[in-house]
């Protein structure tokens, strides 16, 4: 029974780490992005042993391994893991400045149906409007489009005409 529970986390991770909803680095390793270097290096170990292809029978084992190593060699490059926390520094005031936004707009909807509309409201609760595009940057012009008169190029040389061709002696 106990082998069957451990097997289960095992596959479990797995899965885990090849969810496609798993962000960065520091998601697949399971972690936050202030951990220290220390227990980084324990959770990849005891994580590179439950997933490691010779210990777990899932089929999809190496795939893991191969996505943990990646994951943390890319911590341990210093200009990757910069670019890896700068990542994350814009998804959380990303998620920060979604959430601000949705508690505005249900603050301006209470204050609708209390009838005490303020400044701004409207605008809050219409909500993201859709750009369009000029017609320019979305239409061909005549002569590009499909079916229309085909575009005049002149590609072709005379050997007898010299008119056009600049100096020709030798």
């Amino acid at each position: 029974m106990a082998r069957y529970k451990h097997l289960t986390g095992r596959v479990r991770q797995v899965t885990r780490m090849l969810y496609r909803d798993v962000k960065n680095a520091y998601d697949l390793l399971g972690v936050k992005s202030d951990v220290e270097p220390g227990v980084l290096k324990k959770k990849y170990w005891r994580l590179s042993l439950m997933v490691h292809p010779d210990k777990c029978d899932h089929p999809q084992a190496q795939e893991a391994f191969m996505a943990l190593n990646k994951a943390f060699k890319n911590l341990q490059d210093p200009t990757k893991k910069a670019e890896i926390d700068r990542k994350v520094a814009e998804e959380a005031a990303r998620e920060e400045f979604a959430a601000a936004l949705q508690a505005k707009r249900e603050a301006a909807q209470w204050r609708r149906l209390r009838g005490e509309e303020e400044e701004g409201d409207v605008e809050l609760l219409r909500g993201p409007q859709e750009v369009a595009r000029d017609e320019w940057m979305t239409k061909l012009p005549p002569e590009r489009q499909a079916g229309g008169p085909p575009a005049q190029h002149n590609t072709f040389f005379s050997k007898s005409e010299k008119s056009g061709r600049g100096d020709t002696s030798a």
